[in-house]
């Protein structure tokens, strides 16, 4: 993650870089979770969701293609997104803000 707002996502044992995104802002968290049992992708490297929160008070969800497939401002204020952790196992597009917590 950085200043510049593009986050990387990096499998160190392949020593090969999985994805990249550019938020728009400086990022100050990130979470990654796998859909690969959830949706029987079990050979797609792609299969995870990444949550981004950033320094504005915003978090961005992306599929692991890189599309994003939600975006949910947690502090109307601005303050910086400090943690995010996925707390629920359903996964549908239109729960997304339910899927997760945050700390500001």
């Amino acid at each position: 993650m950085g200043e510049d707002g593009r986050t990387f996502l990096v499998d160190f044992g392949m020593r090969d870089t999985l994805g990249s995104w550019h938020i728009g802002a400086p990022a100050s968290s990130l979470t990654v979770r796998s859909t690969a049992a959830k949706n029987g992708d079990q050979d797609d490297p792609k299969a995870y969701l990444i949550a981004v929160g950033s320094v504005h008070g915003r978090c961005y969800v992306y599929d692991g293609h890189g599309n994003k497939i939600g975006e949910q401002v947690v502090d109307a204020e601005g303050g910086k997104v400090l943690g995010i952790e996925w707390v629920s196992s359903c996964l549908r597009s239109s729960t997304l803000a339910a899927l997760f917590a945050f700390v500001c």
